[in-house]
């Protein structure tokens, strides 16, 4: 056709082909202009209805007039042949500029708000392009898109398939609803742009297949791969966009264009932030800002050499940047309380944040918060604590609630992965070289597994003749050939006392670098960071010689922190931005106290101390009890005499409890070491014979009841296949644990009565949990006995009444257990806030033992007081730019 004149249009030629027809580029004989004329193939309007239904459609899109909308001028018919009139676009294709190079992050978000743009216009007219691709996209020279071929594919009466089968169009743009023939509208065309953005992106679209089928399999089943897994330097928040605009539902999807349009211009807009030093705060297409170069011209002509000069001073970085603080305020009834492993961290790039807080009925709600937004959200595949952010900040590992599996999970969404198992674990960090550094005992040094998951093996080993108790809280330094950690040894009674150690990763060799610390981090601005007593300190470290080079600076007062962890609970960035939870030094001290039926205390004449699992003995003039710190170990107490005796002295061993005869004590012990090797031992009450291993099978067990007859021990193991289960052991004879209620579900603090014909336990098999009864050794009914949430059953020894906790409440409830079981109505029995130990939530991380007992007739029970609850804070201080104070600081005081 070269050469012809159709109408008043001499062909010149031919600029293209697809699938709808073949472009020509021609000369308007009339008006002395370029044109482009898109010859449509004679298959395509298969009727006269349809040809009606397009030339309807082709005059609406004729009216559109918006600057990034190639321009329809005429639809006309010669010699049979239906043919569209455009604007003649010089420049190149998207698609040719995506074969050429990946785009441009900046440059790719210019030109998807442009055609975001355009397509808006189009929409409020009631027209969509349904046919979004980059073959369709012409960029010109200056930058600026047309989009072109609106209304092309809605064909009157058809759907995306032709009569052989086949699709229209491109399959890997294609919405869901089109593959599957449904009616497209402004949400087709939404899908389509998002596809597009992707491909500039990364060089291909976000579903592919080797043919048509696969892509169609694809669009309509799989998700797509997160930008940030194939594309380094993205922002998250553009990786939320593609979620939304990608939703294979389209009522999921973004309703209207120009609320992802307004979308993609909040990430450009943070992006031009992110390069506000060169000039560009906010996103302008590079055609509009020719134009504005242009009208400014003369401004910038009669500037004064004052004003350049000024402007080179900002340039070469003399004005640092702002130091901002702001405060995130918890939701009422919230707050943050130190505990094993900080609950806070913040990602490498600065821009999430991870917390921990209480769930009103028990458990913890793990929360991201970018920090560009108002309020947190929840990502659902993260359901724990202990978070680890990966060095490029789009991943984080947690601690999986009741199962003892550390796991991972992508920011952008989809299912979380299995690291490894745990007992006893401490958090470290995510390498460089994907592996997770962690320590994963109670009596360890520092660990790695990599992180897809694979063998565990040794980092650091514990120097015996120190008598090393664990090492924790491990951080890389720069080149990631050296660690620094947390190091305390058996005689140690606080993390105050620790040791922060430095250890070459190839040699094995290490030295102490600061006596007396815990969680060590490093300071871009070459500080190794540390706390102690409740503040954050800095001392000056140089990493070629690994030596400090001057004395320590307190750089912030009052920093959450746990003496007997040694949890801190701040973090910082690779950016230099701080975040902490305000507070001090928690001893983790708590009180012994009496408590009478209604509600009044009565001291005991101990000192505070970190106690846990107070358990009176049968005859009520002995208490066994653990005291918590770095070391953890467990004591009697002689109430006439008022002596303390020490009964293990590994460390390791804690939650003592009586046998029914007051024998022998039964206790839960790291010191056998390795992955889930907390087992189940007693000792002779008298100390007068060595101790004795109750079972021979790993898991992380604990002795929670002995049997009245002395033959039988409930117990729980925390992190079996199941999750949490409660067991009964028989002492005699072959020792083959048998489940109590071997669910799916959490069961916990399982309870003999008196007569040793019940078993009274907690389950959260209800959704939440419940104090349940059931007979033993059964089979027989299980039977709620709480109604309003239950933990930590416990029998009055002399019968009649059985007690549960629910919150701050100690609940009563009247029993038979002869000839069968009966309860009553469960009454408040009294209300105030005593320490629930590890046990409260039913199946959150830790061991479901009773943290409080109660005298034979059920007057007086034994409670354990936080003695200093105003060390929980209920907010997190976050310091953009705190690296420059910490400069100022230490420059000050050195």
């Amino acid at each position: 056709m070269i050469g012809q004149t159709i109408s008043h249009y001499r062909i010149v030629e031919k600029l293209g082909e697809g699938g709808m027809g073949v472009v020509y580029r021609a000369e308007d004989t009339k008006l002395r202009r370029g044109v482009a004329l898109k010859f449509l193939r004679v298959d395509t309007l298969e009727s006269a209805e349809g040809k009606e239904r397009f030339l309807r459609e082709a005059q609406a899109a004729a009216a559109l007039d918006h600057p990034n909308i190639c321009t329809v001028h005429q639809i006309d018919e010669a010699d049979g042949r239906t043919f569209i009139v455009m604007a003649y676009c010089e420049g190149k294709s998207l698609k040719e500029k995506i074969a050429e190079r990946l785009i441009a992050l900046s440059e790719a978000l210019d030109l998807a708000i442009l055609i975001g743009e355009g397509l808006q216009a189009a929409h409020a007219k009631g027209i969509f392009h349904r046919d979004v691709k980059p073959a369709n996209v012409i960029v010109l020279a200056n930058g600026q898109p047309k989009l072109m071929d609106f209304g092309l594919v809605h064909l009157a009466g058809r759907t995306l398939l032709t009569r052989s089968g086949t699709l229209m169009g491109t399959p890997a743009y294609m919405s869901p609803e089109q593959i599957l023939g449904e009616e497209a509208d402004a949400r087709t065309d939404i899908w389509s742009l998002a596809v597009v953005l992707y491909e500039m992106l990364t060089g291909r679209p976000p579903f592919r297949g080797e043919v048509e089928q696969a892509v169609s399999y694809a669009i309509l089943n799989e998700p797509h791969e997160p930008l940030t897994a194939v594309r380094s330097g993205v922002p998250m928040e553009l990786d939320r966009v593609f979620d939304k605009a990608l939703a294979k539902d389209r009522n999921q999807r973004y309703q209207h264009m120009d609320e992802m349009v307004v979308d993609l211009r909040a990430v450009a807009r943070g992006l031009g932030e992110g390069r506000a030093a060169k000039g560009r705060v906010t996103p302008v297409p590079v055609w509009r800002r020719r134009v504005a170069a242009g009208a400014l011209a003369g401004l910038v002509i009669g500037c004064a050499a004052a004003g350049v000069a000024g402007w080179a001073t900002w340039r070469r970085g003399a004005v640092e940047p702002p130091v901002t603080r702001f405060t995130i305020n918890l939701p009422q009834g919230q707050r943050i309380v130190a505990s094993f492993n900080p609950s806070i961290e913040i990602s490498p790039n600065g821009r999430v944040l991870f917390y921990i807080v209480p769930k009103p009925g028990g458990g913890f709600q793990p929360l991201l918060r970018r920090l560009d937004e108002a309020e947190p959200g929840v990502l659902a595949s993260v359901t724990g604590g202990a978070p680890v952010f990966s060095p490029d900040s789009q991943w984080v590992s947690f601690i999986e609630p009741g199962t003892g599996t550390i796991r991972r999970a992508a920011l952008s969404g989809g299912a979380s992965l299995a690291i490894a198992s745990f007992d006893g674990f401490s958090r470290g960090f995510w390498g460089t070289d994907n592996y997770l550094y962690w320590t994963p005992g109670m009596r360890s040094g520092i660990a790695r597994t990599p992180i897809t998951g694979g063998e565990t093996e040794p980092v650091t080993d514990l120097d015996t003749s120190k008598n090393e108790q664990n090492h924790r809280y491990a951080w890389p330094l720069p080149g990631g050939k050296e660690i620094v950690f947390a190091a305390t040894e058996t005689s140690m009674e606080s993390y105050d006392d620790a040791k922060i150690v430095v250890q070459t990763l190839d040699t094995g060799k290490r030295k102490t670098l600061v006596e007396g610390g815990t969680c060590p981090r490093y300071s871009p601005t070459g500080h190794l960071l540390y706390t102690r007593s409740g503040n954050l300190y800095a001392v000056p470290i140089d990493v070629k010689n690994l030596e400090v080079t001057g004395p320590p600076v307190t750089v912030v007062e009052g920093v959450l922190m746990s003496r007997h962890t040694g949890a801190a609970y701040y973090t910082l960035s690779e950016t230099g931005t701080l975040a902490y939870v305000p507070g001090g030094a928690a001893d983790g001290n708590r009180q012994l106290v009496w408590v009478d039926r209604q509600g009044n205390e009565t001291p005991l004449p101990l000192p505070e101390r970190p106690y846990l699992y107070p358990h009176l003995s049968p005859d009520g003039k002995q208490l066994a009890l653990e005291i918590e710190g770095p070391s953890h170990d467990f004591y009697t107490y002689d109430f006439a005499r008022g002596v303390l005796t020490k009964m293990s002295l590994d460390g390791l061993s804690h939650a003592p409890v009586w046998s029914p005869d007051g024998k022998k004590i039964g206790f839960r012990s790291w010191k056998l070491g390795g992955m889930l090797g907390m087992t189940m031992w007693s000792v002779p009450a008298d100390r007068s014979g060595p101790d004795e291993q109750l079972l021979d099978q790993k898991g992380m067990q604990s002795v929670v009841s002995w049997s009245p007859d002395g033959n039988y021990i409930a117990y729980v193991d925390m992190f079996p296949e199941t999750g949490m289960d409660a067991l009964v052991l028989p002492l005699k004879g072959e020792r083959k644990p048998v489940p109590i209620a071997q669910t799916k579900f959490v069961e916990g603090s399982p309870k003999f009565s008196p007569d040793g014909r019940w078993l009274a336990y907690c389950s959260n098999e209800s959704g939440r949990a419940e104090v349940v009864v059931q007979p033993f050794p059964g089979p027989g009914p299980k039977i709620q006995v709480s109604t309003e949430g239950g933990t930590d059953p416990l029998w009055r020894r002399t019968g009649g009444e059985l007690y549960y906790r629910s919150g701050d409440k100690m609940m009563i409830v009247e029993v038979r257990t002869q000839p069968t079981f009966t309860a009553g109505r469960p009454k408040l029995l009294w209300e105030g806030h005593y320490s629930h130990g590890m046990s409260s939530s039913c199946g959150a991380p830790g061991v479901t033992s009773f943290n409080y007992d109660v005298t034979p007739d059920g007057q007086r029970f034994l409670m354990v007081k936080d003695a200093h609850q105003d060390i929980a804070s209920t907010k997190i201080e976050v310091v953009l730019n705190w690296t420059e104070e910490l400069k100022r600081l230490t420059a000050r005081k050195q």
